[in-house]
């Protein structure tokens, strides 16, 4: 019953004022409504609005009500019906919350079929390849490849993805634009219910910057340790040579 339904007896629900039991920001919405029936421009109405239970805490309703009228058209009283929805509404703001994290996140979220085909890329994805979304959707990521990639790679990759285990390592990948970049890519495969695999999800992310600070020190270090080398080569001679004389 509604009663149990935001946690007041049936008494105690009969001395309850509107805004007692009314989520403040949902009582415009509900009065309209009311007003709505009252002047009879509607009959019936169905809508989503929430509630305070006795602990003061909100939940969702689902609620359709009518008015009834006596024989002269006069309103009587409401007959409503409400449903807890609040399981539901916070499931559908769970997945809010993690689309919008797939979407305006930091890494590349690419996810294909079983047979490599992309049926979702995010934002990130297409701001570092420069493809859009429609261009990629049904096409495989091989038009990412750039060519320096070996097939055993790529062989390894879908052996381990298809056996159900998650496969890590870097690419050297190109953009529609033909420029070439580093990327780190994680790809699990994801199953249903049943435990079979339905789709394969990579978690990317640009190292291109990475590789190149890390070359950068690679020839930094070289260099340091060949001037290294040429002064241990100098102060040596250079002892021999002040030796000589004595």
């Amino acid at each position: 019953s509604f009663s149990n339904m935001i946690g007041y007896s049936a008494n105690e629900l009969k001395n309850l004022s509107f805004k007692d039991s009314n989520y403040s920001e949902d009582i415009e919405t509900s009065a309209s409504v009311i007003n709505e029936l009252l002047k009879g421009d509607i009959n019936y109405s169905s809508f989503e609005k929430r509630y305070i239970t006795k602990n003061k805490k909100a939940i969702w309703g689902y609620i359709s009500t009518s008015i009834v009228r006596d024989t002269n058209n006069k309103p009587q009283f409401f007959i409503s019906q409400i449903i807890d929805i609040t399981e539901r509404k916070n499931a559908e703001e769970s997945v809010r919350k993690l689309s919008r994290a797939v979407e305006q996140g930091p890494a590349i979220i690419m996810i294909t079929d079983t047979a490599g085909h992309v049926e979702y890329v995010n934002k990130k994805f297409t701001d570092t390849t420069g493809y859009t979304f429609d261009e990629v959707i049904g096409a495989n990521p091989r038009i990412l490849k750039s060519g320096h990639s070996s097939a055993e790679q790529y062989s390894e990759l879908w052996s381990t993805i298809s056996s159900g285990k998650e496969w890590r390592g870097e690419f050297l990948n190109k953009k529609k634009n033909g420029e070439f970049y580093w990327e780190y890519a994680f790809i699990s495969p994801i199953v249903n219910e049943g435990g079979i695999i339905k789709n394969y999800l990579a978690v990317k992310e640009d190292i291109t910057e990475r590789k190149k600070l890390l070359a950068d020190l690679t020839e930094a270090k070289q260099k340091a340790e060949e001037m290294n080398k040429i002064k241990s080569y100098f102060f040596a001679n250079m002892s021999h040579e002040l030796r000589t004389p004595f």
